[in-house]
């Protein structure tokens, strides 16, 4: 896809972000950008990465909000939807159609982007990792990876 296409789209996408008083994105770059989300009590750092977007889904991952680094492992929530196992991507991700990550794992190799890129949202996704956080789907690290700002 072309560079200035997928800038054009994912800056689209994040001014829906900036329209919300849940997001404040901390760091944007052409095709890169770091959302601190509110969610209850925890304020998650997502790093979005949406080099060739809207042909292929952006990275969407937990990030340390210091470096703007991917979150160690071991910091990372714990539930249904986050899973590890993809030889692309060593360690956890959030296991979503939408997400790179997803999109390449064996499991969902023939779940195409293709199928979701018409409806699908970087805000959209972002909302559902809001819901499963709220809602206590996802167990988070009592050591500090989700962030606790109040």
């Amino acid at each position: 896809m072309h560079f200035e296409l997928s800038k054009k789209l994912f800056n689209q996408q994040l001014l829906a972000l900036e329209k919300d008083d849940l997001y404040s994105i901390i760091k944007k770059d052409s095709l890169f950008a770091l959302v601190k989300v509110q969610a209850g009590k925890y304020l998650p750092v997502l790093r979005i990465v949406a080099d060739n977007y809207d042909l292929d889904p952006p990275l969407i991952e937990f990030a340390n909000p210091e470096t703007g680094e991917r979150l160690d492992n071991n910091k990372w929530p714990r539930g249904r939807g986050i899973a590890s196992g993809n030889k692309l991507y060593p360690g956890k991700f959030i296991c979503r159609p939408g997400n790179r990550i997803y999109h390449t794992h064996p499991s969902h190799i023939d779940n195409y982007f293709y199928n979701y890129r018409n409806t699908f949202t970087i805000k959209h996704f972002i909302d559902i990792i809001i819901d499963k956080i709220q809602n206590n789907t996802w167990n988070m690290n009592p050591t500090g990876g989700i962030y606790n700002d109040k």
